[in-house]
């Protein structure tokens, strides 16, 4: 089971909100930074940016724990959208729509040198990787794309699959922009030499946690290759 209740990770394109202080990031983070905000990291929900032509997918090869091909149905959800971004590092974006009003995105992709800082551990991996996710977030309010935001909280995860076990990372922060609030959910599992991660984005509360948690659940099941 998913413990509580989503490389891409800019989150709005605009909006008008105050100004922050500049952050401090490292020269790499930077870097990595502005691949993240010029592909696909922005919130689907509040705005997106137009993206890079898709290219045809290829076969992936893992170690250890294996990917599967991401299932065009996951419970109530289908693939809505594939699109492969050239830069090898940001994977493949998969759009999930349903009858519900939640819509994951799930991107898959390379192994990153921030997420091998965290060692060999799958968990650490994931930590790793997600404290960008929270730089970027400082990033977008310094730059007026959304008013404020607060990180409500952060937590291991892992997600067991038949006799295998999936380790990651989940935060949970709400955005503000023009009065509104709305939930942010990151998810990010270390499978193999990939990360899947699985971006949501709602109004405050209009998801139960449990919906969120079954696509979780699925998804990353159908995933593993058996």
């Amino acid at each position: 089971m998913v413990a509580g209740g989503s490389r891409p990770d800019a989150l709005v394109r605009s909006g008008n909100g105050m100004r922050g202080p500049k952050p401090v990031i490292s020269k790499h983070a930077e870097r990595v930074v502005r691949t993240v905000l010029s592909l696909l990291f922005l919130i689907p929900a509040i705005g997106c940016a137009s993206r890079p032509a898709p290219v045809p997918d290829s076969p992936s090869t893992t170690t250890e724990l294996t990917l599967s091909a991401v299932p065009e149905q996951v419970g109530g959800f289908r693939i809505a959208e594939t699109r492969r971004y050239p830069d090898p590092s940001a994977g493949t974006l998969y759009r999930f729509q349903g009858e519900s009003s939640l819509q994951p995105d799930v991107y898959v992709y390379p192994m990153s040198e921030i997420a091998r800082r965290g060692g060999t551990d799958p968990g650490e991996q994931a930590q790793a990787e997600s404290a960008l996710f929270k730089e970027v977030l400082a990033i977008q309010r310094a730059q007026q794309h959304f008013d404020d935001y607060q990180v409500v909280g952060e937590h291991a995860l892992r997600q067991s699959a038949g006799s295998q076990v999936v380790e990651g990372w989940h935060v949970h922060a709400m955005l503000t922009r023009r009065g509104e609030q709305r939930d942010l959910h990151q998810h990010l599992f270390v499978i193999g030499e990939h990360l899947v991660k699985v971006r949501t984005t709602f109004t405050r509360g209009a998801i139960a946690p449990e919906e969120l948690q079954a696509f979780l659940e699925d998804l990353i099941q159908g995933m593993l290759a058996r």
